[in-house]
């Protein structure tokens, strides 16, 4: 910009990120953050040494950067290739993105480069270890960005292990709890398929599983036989083909079946009741239990006495426990 007449003074610039900059000359550098609005507006005004003043405006749209990321896939060494898919938005319209990997393999040739192209690609690697994957994507601006993440490529042999947690006494109406024990020769195992009971395909996948980790499952309680025998198979994958499996046989006793049928409430000035109005249905083929009551951390066997006058106006709860001689045992609780 030049003066009609006189010199120019000084540039006053608002660049419309948060700041007023005075600086004396035509040229100015500014940095905006990703987060700011997609249009500035730039001010300028300039005063000549006879001290005139003139402002002019203008409109400055931004090219936005993207915002991406990539999914790591979970393979072994065993499997065909790793498949890796990017994604990619923006603030913008600008939906038309180009896509570059570098898949960090060392041992990369040309039927297997190391430089892939297109949102989704693949690679096949020579050796189990962590590699350095990196994506730019690349808008039609201009604008590029990057990013890298740690690959691991599993060994392809795993060992499939668990161990049955309180093997003496499981009854049915319990959970029955599993260690994983699994591990595989480098990397992660990435997947569990456990198998609770074979005849009725009862199942759970769990993905990225962790080590040592405990899982349970329950069983349809049974009153009879007096034992059941079920076998669990556990499949642990590091990668889509490879895998091991490893079984065992967990042992289930009987359990009682507890019903405490509702009881009428009472009135303050009734007089004290008896309660014994519990029904269970015991383990056969064994010598029978018995039946506790609990109230207020007292323990009553065979009934308990409710003294209305005594306990007053509320809600106060019994528990009956009812143990067979297997040592499994059920309870209900009821308020009064």
């Amino acid at each position: 910009m030049q003066a009609n007449s006189g010199t120019i003074k000084y540039y006053n610039w608002n660049l419309d990120n948060d700041s007023l900059s005075i600086m004396n000359g035509p040229i100015v550098y500014t940095k905006y953050n990703k987060r700011d609005s997609l249009v500035k507006i730039l001010t300028l005004e300039v005063e000549n040494s006879k001290g005139c003043m003139k402002t002019i405006t203008k409109s400055l749209f931004l090219n936005t950067h993207a915002t991406i990321d990539f999914v790591l896939p979970e393979v072994c060494l065993k499997d065909a290739f790793a498949s890796f898919t990017a994604s990619a938005s923006s603030r913008d319209s600008n939906k038309v993105f180009s896509y570059l990997w570098n898949f960090g393999d060392p041992n990369a040739d040309p039927a297997q480069p190391n430089i892939g192209m297109g949102i989704t690609a693949t690679h096949k690697y020579k050796a189990s270890q962590q590699y350095l994957v990196k994506l730019f994507v690349t808008a039609k601006t201009g604008c590029q960005d990057s990013l890298q993440k740690v690959f691991t490529v599993n060994g392809n042999i795993p060992s499939a292990d668990f161990k049955i947690l309180n093997t003496n006494g499981q009854c049915s109406n319990k959970r029955i709890y599993i260690q994983n024990k699994s591990s595989v020769d480098f990397g992660n195992i990435t997947k569990l398929d456990i198998l609770w009971d074979p005849n009725n395909l009862t199942s759970d996948t769990i993905n990225t599983p962790n080590p040592n980790y405990d899982y349970a499952h329950q069983y349809p309680t049974f009153t009879s036989p007096v034992q059941k025998t079920f076998t669990i198979k556990l499949r642990a994958y590091s990668g889509g083909s490879c895998f091991a499996e490893k079984s065992d046989v967990v042992t289930v006793n009987a359990s009682p079946i507890v019903n405490f049928p509702l009881i009428p409430g009472f009135c303050l000035e009734s007089s004290p009741r008896k309660i014994d109005s519990v029904l269970f249905i015991d383990v056969d083929a064994i010598p029978p239990g018995s039946g506790t009551f609990t109230e207020d951390t007292i323990t009553f066997s065979n009934f308990i006495y409710f003294d209305p006058a005594y306990r007053g106006v509320g809600q106060f709860p019994i528990t009956y426990r009812y143990t067979s001689t297997n040592q499994c045992f059920d309870e209900k609780k009821i308020l009064l």
